[in-house]
């Protein structure tokens, strides 16, 4: 599984070569979707020649996961040019963050590295221009099911629900996320105005904005973050999750940033000092030096960055067995897998946030409830 992602492709044809007859090949892929490096396991394993020595339905598991990869790019591809080419007659300037960018950038082939949606970043006075031009687009609010868990009838229910699900995202992330029509043929459009959340990152719009830098993606002019801007918006990214929500996807991409732009981090520790992020980058450093076995380019090496305080457990999480499995593994008892999520918390420095985000989920919900009865009693009818 970990070799499978590396950015050698070598380590997993060696992996292959030894232990390839003796493998449960069907525990990798289970572990790889949960981890959402399905993509990357399956282009691997095409790579090797292995599907003749496998049964047909895991053969055919890799091939659809391979198709609908590409399937995925074609619609990524559209939703980019069809952004690009309006925002650009709106002039609202943005830059392409996460999935496409990093997915072109990073692994030199789009199918390879999942992504569900687009996501744009526009600075906060022009959130409300970039939302009427993603709405002319047929784009409306999404993520409210999610939210409530529950599905509102059409009508004055699903505005409050809208409602709702807007002041959550406003109020405690840092970004809208949009829909397109069901089987409309593009992604999701997630609209930031930020790429983390203030409690996590700690920098205003012009820092952030002076880190960006021109590339092509898609055939298509866009901007992104620097590849220094881009490393720490990764390690925010992978430490900010509760183990529930941890893939091993954020520290994939790490991996493969640290082998592909190595020569670009010069500056990346006072960077990393100056957005407050500089423990958290130097854990998931540590990390990917050891779990994964990537070696780090020079200016990433522990002899030379700064030394920071680890937060309690990390030792504990550092490890192949419990990144891989405490994340995907129904056998993991109930305590166990709550004892590894206060120790993951705890070590990645998100206790508080993600403790913050469940009570304001819950908030949410009943705050739905509350508006949905009221909305319900406004349309009875006034009996005579």
């Amino acid at each position: 599984m970990i070799a499978a992602i590396h950015p050698d492709p070598e380590r997993f044809a060696e992996i292959v070569a030894t232990e390839g007859s003796r493998a449960d090949w069907g525990w990798v892929l289970q572990r790889a979707s949960a981890h959402r490096v399905a993509a990357l396991f399956a282009a691997r394993m095409d790579a090797n020649a292995l599907p003749p020595r496998l049964d047909e339905d895991l053969q055919q598991r890799l091939r659809d996961i391979q198709r609908d990869a590409q399937a995925r790019t074609r619609a990524a591809e559209r939703t980019l040019r069809e952004i690009a080419a309006q925002f650009g007659r709106a002039g609202i300037p943005f830059l392409l963050i996460k999935g496409s960018v990093l997915a072109e950038r990073l692994y030199g082939n789009p199918a390879l590295r999942p992504f569900e949606d687009v996501d744009v970043v526009v600075r906060p006075d022009a959130v409300a221009a970039a939302e009427q031009v993603l709405r002319s687009l047929g784009y409306r609010f999404g993520q409210i099911r999610q939210l409530l868990a529950a599905r509102p009838a059409e009508g004055a229910e699903a505005r409050v629900a809208e409602a709702v699900t807007r002041r959550f995202y406003e109020r405690f992330h840092y970004e809208f996320p949009l829909v397109p029509a069901r089987g409309d043929g593009r992604l999701p459009v997630d609209l930031h105005w930020h790429v983390a959340p203030s409690a996590r990152l700690r920098i205003g719009t012009a820092q952030l904005w002076e880190q960006t830098t021109p590339v092509v993606v898609a055939d298509t002019p866009i901007t992104t973050l620097s590849a220094e801007a881009t490393l720490l918006h990764l390690v925010v990214h992978a430490t900010t999750c509760s183990l529930a929500g941890f893939k091993l996807l954020p520290l994939c991409d790490i991996a493969w940033a640290t082998t592909r732009f190595g020569s670009q981090y010069r500056g990346v520790w006072d960077l990393a000092g100056a957005w407050g992020v500089g423990s958290h980058v130097e854990s998931v450093l540590e990390i990917v030096d050891r779990v994964l076995g990537v070696p780090l380019p020079p200016a990433l090496r522990a002899d030379v960055r700064p030394r920071f305080a680890r937060g309690p457990g990390f030792a504990t999480v550092a490890q192949a067995i419990f990144l891989v499995d405490y994340r995907s593994n129904a056998d993991v008892s109930g305590l166990r897998r709550a004892y590894a999520e206060l120790v993951w918390n705890l070590a990645m420095r998100c206790l508080r946030y993600n403790l913050t985000r469940g009570v304001r989920v819950r908030l949410s919900r009943l705050r739905w409830r509350v508006e949905r009865w009221r909305a319900r009693r406004s349309d009875k009818p006034i009996r005579r």
